[in-house]
C-alpha cells in the first residue's frame, strides 16, 4: 500500500456489540477498502477474547460466507484477551487519543 495508511474505526449510539453490528461494520469497512485499494484479495482480522467469539455461531458462519458477502477473502486470528491491553487495542486507543487531540487543538 506504499507510504500511506488508514485507520478505521466503528462509532456508534447502538450499544449492543453483537453480530449484526459487527456485519454491518464489516460491511462498510470492506467497501472502503474495495474503493481505496482494488487490488487488495484477502483482509485478516485480529481480535482477543476468544471465548466471546465462540459462543457465539454467528461469528463463524461470518467468516464462512465472508467472501459471498463482502467479495474478500478472509482471515480471522483470535490471541489471547488481555483485558484491553493488547497490541491491538493499543493502536486503536493511539488513534482515537490522537484524533480526539487533532480535533480538540
Amino acid at each position: 500500500m506504499g507510504l500511506e495508511h488508514h485507520n478505521i474505526s466503528a462509532i456508534s449510539d447502538y450499544l449492543n456489540h453483537d453480530t449484526a453490528f459487527v456485519y454491518h461494520c464489516q460491511y462498510h469497512i470492506t467497501n472502503f477498502i474495495r474503493n481505496t485499494y482494488p487490488l487488495v484479495q484477502k483482509i485478516i482480522y485480529i481480535s482477543d477474547g476468544v471465548p466471546m467469539h465462540f459462543k457465539n455461531k454467528y461469528n463463524l458462519s461470518n467468516l464462512t460466507f465472508h467472501e459471498n458477502d463482502f467479495r474478500f477473502k478472509a482471515e480471522w486470528i483470535y490471541t489471547a484477551t488481555s483485558h484491553s491491553k493488547s497490541a491491538c487495542d493499543c493502536k486503536i486507543v493511539s488513534t482515537f487519543s490522537s484524533l480526539t487531540m487533532t480535533y480538540t487543538i
